[in-house]
């Protein structure tokens, strides 16, 4: 029967005896032979009796049985019921917009093919149907599906479990429109190319289960998604985002710096792996960029995120892009260490970033100077932002054991398997503050023996009841009975080796190491006196951020309140460089530089001190730069 619906052959359609009915603005009832069919088409074509709006053809009464041999076709095409066009399992498929999920999907469309090619079955023009919101032009895209069926029939295309189809030649990139997968399959079964009977394909914003019928075939093509290059555009659901170079790699995927096309702003795009194994970390990285989009970021000093997105088969996840790492700074100084009055500056804003969190319950459990960065080192030196919510967990779901922080960032509790709360972000941020006096890092990042050996060496050995509880403790050290109870000693490299089948890595630092936090005082020649006061202010508050037990380390709420932090103690050196030095370059909680009065007194809850500032902002609203409750100050003749 070959009837010409908008390219659709359906001499391929139909099998044999065929009908030849040439429907070009003529009535059936002149190529039909008995009994005639009336047909009313309503003056419209044929070729518009797929596409809206539907033909009512009725055939009086008239069976398809009386011209299509055996299986027999009872089409009744008032409402075209598909029911008695295809065999058993029923498809109701409603020409109305056509939707596709009762085209394709469960129960299982049992087409019979008998050697057809599936370019003859959906030519081009392609036809404009609607795939559960898509057209068919996205779902088989142009040029046209070069399916060899080899005689195949299509229930051997469709059914479940396995699909049994020989695609000599086949191009999935015709299959699957996005991403595109050339795959050859020459002849191989399917069911002998994927490893398991149901597999997993993720397409954009849609499932193969929603067009394969019951049971899904879960196909997993994500290895050989095509890697996004320099020059593509992304599509976001608020822009696009033309990639402009690739700026970072790691496990998780790509960072890309991108151009918003919509504000022509810099943005970072993280393209993330198209893996099963990482699924769960995207969706967990999301929720917990969901939960802290409560929070100002510039206030809370947190990357600003945008939006998620899909790009063929990849998550992506735009963010606002900013300058270069604490890592990279050092770097470009030659490790070079930063000056007491500069990492005060940082060490404020990161405080104030882990109070938000702790009051959110969220644990970012990955600070280290990677994840620390310039806003834009040039107009807003040493503002900086939080980055990098991969590992972040909430508070409520922390189990006892969970492997988590870097090595030489990772406090003693998550080492020794003892109870884990927000209080290892605590000790991450005094690691980094460390290495930024140091331009080293003070405990091993190559070895986690090491990293314990230095902790004992500069902060001493945890204390019995800390070891004794520790899940982990055997790991690292023995057990030894006592005169008066056991003790517990850390083991030689070599019983570390021989208990772990790890190496004890060598420590090497570009340093004299310290004995104690106390050296770090000495490590630099002594300085102006109110220099030597806030060194030894900057120890005290290392010595409370790295306390071995995590139950009596400092806040971060109490830690903004350390002398280090409020400058208290300059005040007492008021003819001194390094004096006026610290208060020109005091930022307040969102890092925003601002001058001050050197008499600057402690600052309140928000961090505002007295009395009033005087606060320079060109023209913006002092509320603009404060974090809520806001504050407005005007001082008198300043323009606001």
């Amino acid at each position: 029967m070959e009837i010409q619906l908008s390219g659709l052959l359906m001499e391929y359609y139909l099998p044999a005896p065929i009908v030849k009915i040439h429907l070009s603005g003529l009535l059936m009832k002149d190529y039909l032979p008995a009994s005639i069919t009336k047909i009313q088409l309503s003056g419209l074509l044929m070729k518009d009796y797929l596409p809206a709006p539907i033909m009512k053809i009725q055939l009086s009464g008239l069976l398809v049985k009386d011209y299509l041999p055996a299986p027999i076709m009872k089409i009744q095409l008032s409402g075209l019921l598909v029911k008695d066009y295809l065999p058993a399992p029923i498809m109701e498929i409603q020409l109305s917009g056509l939707l596709v999920k009762d085209y394709l999907p469960a129960p299982i469309m049992k087409f019979q093919l008998s050697g057809l090619l599936m370019k003859d079955y959906l030519p081009a023009p392609i036809m404009d149907i609607q795939l559960s919101g898509l057209l068919m032009d996205y779902y088989l895209p142009a040029p046209i599906m070069k399916f060899q069926l080899s005689g195949l029939l299509m229930k051997d295309y469709l059914p479940a479990p396995i699909m049994d189809i020989q695609l000599s030649g086949l191009l999935m990139d015709y299959y699957l429109p996005a991403p595109i997968m050339k795959i050859q399959l020459s002849g191989v079964l399917m069911k002998d190319y994927l490893p398991a009977p149901i597999v997993n394909i993720q397409l954009p914003g849609l499932l193969v289960k929603d067009y394969l019928p019951a049971p899904i075939m879960e196909i997993q093509l994500s290895a050989l998604t095509p890697e996004v290059q320099a020059g593509q555009t992304l599509f976001g659901s608020s822009s696009g985002y033309s990639v402009l170079e690739f700026i970072g790699e790691g496990c998780y995927g790509k960072v890309a710096k991108c151009r918003n096309l919509a504000t022509k702003e810099s943005v970072a795009v993280k393209i993330l792996k198209q893996d099963v194994d990482f699924i769960p970390d995207t969706e967990k990285e999301v929720s917990i960029l969901e939960v802290i989009s409560v929070l100002n970021p510039d206030h809370t000093n947190m990357v600003k995120f945008f939006e998620r997105f899909e790009h063929m088969g990849q998550t992506c996840l735009a963010f606002e892009m900013l300058d270069r790492s604490l890592y990279d700074l050092l770097y470009e100084r030659d490790w070079k260490p930063l000056a007491l009055n500069k990492i005060g500056i940082i060490a404020k804003q990161l405080l104030v970033a882990l109070d938000a969190l702790k009051g959110l319950g969220i644990l970012h459990t990955d600070i280290k100077p990677d994840n620390i960065m310039f806003v834009n080192i040039q107009e807003q030196p040493f503002k900086i932002k939080l980055i990098d919510f991969g590992e972040a967990i909430p508070a409520s779901k922390v189990q006892l054991g969970m492997g988590l922080q870097p090595t030489g960032f990772r406090a003693p509790e998550v080492a020794l398997g003892l109870p884990i709360t927000e209080a290892i972000d605590v000790w991450g941020v005094g690691c980094v503050l460390a290495f930024l006096y140091l331009a080293d890092h003070l405990f091993s990042t190559k070895c986690d023996y090491q990293m314990i050996k230095c902790m004992i060496e500069v902060l001493g050995q945890p204390e019995y009841h800390l070891l004794r509880l520790g899940i982990y403790t055997q790991h690292f050290f023995i057990e030894e009975e006592a005169a008066d109870r056991p003790t517990w000693r850390l083991m030689m490299p070599e019983e570390y080796e021989a208990a772990n089948h790890v190496k004890a890595e060598e420590q090497q630092s570009f340093i004299d190491f310290p004995s104690s936090l106390d050296d770090l005082v000495n490590i630099y020649p002594k300085g102006e006196a109110a220099e030597f006061e806030d060194r030894k202010a900057f120890v005290d508050l290392i010595k409370q951020l790295l306390h071995l037990d995590g139950d009596q380390r400092i806040s971060p709420h109490r830690a903004l309140q350390n002398p280090f932090i409020t400058k208290s103690h300059v005040s007492e050196h008021t003819d001194s460089c390094f004096t006026e030095c610290c208060t020109s370059s005091r930022l307040n909680t969102s890092g925003t530089m601002i001058s001050v009065c050197p008499m600057e007194a402690s600052a309140d809850r928000d961090y505002l001190p007295a009395p009033i500032m005087e606060i320079q902002l060109s023209g913006l609203l002092v509320k603009d730069y404060l974090p809520a409750p806001i504050m407005e100050i005007q001082p008198p003749g300043l323009l606001m």
